[in-house]
């Protein structure tokens, strides 16, 4: 990419995420952006169509980097152990922090968490064990839906106290309930 027209989407990304941190998405317009910016409207109508627009490419962007981080660490190692791609999941978030605070806070979208949670599930799915011989398709597809909602509740969290609590802090649990019952499971 071209790096003026990522400096000036670098800028619309900052200026963005400032007004979400005041008011809501919905009420953010195009030209606040862009007078806050000190661009014209025209420029921003060269990289977007309109601010959901924008949201939808940046959405996009963090959904891409995050599959890519699991789907480079996938399968799950023999032992269960996620610590490594969970630490490359949150340090891929915590270097854009404020704008990912500002996304899942009150004035973001509340729509990204489920945006996000289609697509991680199906990575997620693929990642763990074959339990199909010893659970049907309804268990392991909760199971799913439990280790990617409970992480993505915990780290929300951890954003809206704004990464406060140490890393490993936050994820040390997490580990320990993920391993802990994938090795249960494994061994019913």
């Amino acid at each position: 990419m071209d790096r003026r027209i990522k400096k000036t989407r670098d800028l619309l990304k900052e200026t963005l995420t400032g007004l979400m941190e005041e008011k809501e998405l919905r009420n953010i317009s195009v030209r606040e952006l862009t007078d806050r910016a000190n661009i014209n409207r025209g420029t921003f109508y060269l990289h977007y169509q309109d601010i959901y627009e924008m949201i939808d490419q940046l959405e996009d962007e963090i959904i891409f980097n995050l599959l890519a981080i699991i789907e480079k660490n996938s399968p799950i190692s023999a032992d269960y152990y996620i610590l490594p791609i969970l630490l490359q999941v949150i340090e891929y978030l915590y270097k854009d922090m404020r704008f990912c605070k500002a996304l899942l806070g009150k004035n973001g979208d509340s729509n990204f968490l489920a945006k996000l949670k289609t697509p991680m599930m199906k990575q997620a799915r693929r990642s763990l064990p074959n339990f199909n011989q010893k659970y049907d398709e309804t268990f392991v597809r909760f199971l799913t839906v439990f280790i990617v909602s409970g992480g993505a509740g915990v780290f929300q969290e951890w954003f809206n106290e704004s990464c406060k609590v140490p890393l490993r802090s936050v994820i040390a649990p997490c580990e320990v309930m993920i391993t802990s019952g994938i090795e249960k499971i494994t061994q019913a």
